[in-house]
């Protein structure tokens, strides 16, 4: 026998000033003391959510950082991923030196990757220099 459970909306807190909200609505001096107890009974509310959102975003990045160390890319030998990055290499042209391209590009990813283009011989050795116009 399945036993269902509640269901937890979240929905907004119902106001009598509902229809009024995103208006130009001008309240009378009643009604914003009333707007102003109202704002009152929510505030430690929002503080209690706003401590809960801090908390989740602190475990979202402890969580995010611990689970790139997972990432298959960091297994990968070196010698492997200098033979990746030749492949990256333009075949029709010489390789031009600029970041947004290969070899200065792979370089920029992470600092180990930086090492293995800079301690790859194939990757500079034909490196189309532009020189700059005066």
């Amino acid at each position: 026998m399945h036993k269902e459970t509640p269901h937890h909306s979240s929905s907004k807190p119902s106001s009598k000033f509902e229809d009024r909200l995103h208006t130009n609505y001008a309240p009378s001096d009643e009604q914003l003391e009333e707007l102003s107890s109202f704002i009152s009974s929510k505030l430690p509310e929002l503080e209690r959510l706003s401590a809960a959102a801090n908390q989740y975003k602190e475990l979202k990045e402890i969580v995010d950082a611990h689970q790139a160390l997972l990432s298959p890319i960091r297994r990968v030998p070196e010698e492997i991923l200098a033979q990746i990055f030749i492949f990256c290499l333009p075949t029709d042209r010489c390789a031009v030196m600029n970041v947004r391209e290969p070899p200065l590009l792979l370089g920029r990813v992470c600092s180990q990757w930086r090492d293995i283009a800079v301690r790859t011989p194939r990757l500079w050795s034909s490196i189309h220099i532009v020189p700059p116009l005066c």
